[in-house]
């Protein structure tokens, strides 16, 4: 099997995501708790529902703040939601920005690229199969085994890279 990208066009005038992508997260979230005999409480929910609904990386008190409506949420309630999520494979957690984002792909396996653009802050998620036989080899190497696999690169979207010219190269 090959690779499978998840490709953006980012609006800056609709930083959303449509409601229907945001009720298929959701869906396939059930789907898999249900499978997996999980269970999606309704603060983990509604995580995963502000998480869906921005296409940029959301932070654990930036969605406490916006679950906060009318009653106050505590980030602790949060971080615990989002660990669960990130644990059952429906959330990722972008180290360099301590920050949080749906997996577009829903839970798979196999090593995960986050490309995340410097320009307008979107990340996208590709899955890269070959990438993970070659990290799997790696590592086997030095009797080390790892767990959901993750990568992080930083760079520029096609539509930033459009809109405003190639990044400047420094060599």
């Amino acid at each position: 099997m090959g690779s499978q990208v998840h490709t953006h066009v980012y609006d800056p005038s609709c930083p959303k995501r449509p409601k229907a992508q945001v009720q298929a997260v959701l869906v396939r979230a059930e789907r898999h708790c249900e499978e997996q005999n999980l269970r999606l409480t309704p603060i983990r929910r509604r995580v995963l529902e502000e998480l869906g609904r921005e296409r940029q990386p959301m932070s654990a008190y930036l969605l406490a703040d916006r679950l906060s409506q009318g009653r106050t949420v505590a980030p602790v309630a949060v971080y615990r939601a989002l660990e669960f999520l990130v644990s059952a494979g429906l959330a990722r957690r972008i180290a360099s920005k301590s920050a949080y984002v749906i997996c577009e792909h829903g839970p798979a396996s196999g090593t995960a690229l986050l490309l995340i653009c410097k320009g307008c802050g979107v990340v996208d998620e590709m899955l890269c199969e070959g990438l993970d036989r070659v990290l799997n080899r790696a590592t086997a190497q030095v009797d080390f085994a790892t767990h959901r696999p993750l990568i992080e690169l930083e760079g520029e979207c096609a539509s930033c890279t459009s809109r405003y010219g190639a990044p400047d190269c420094v060599s």
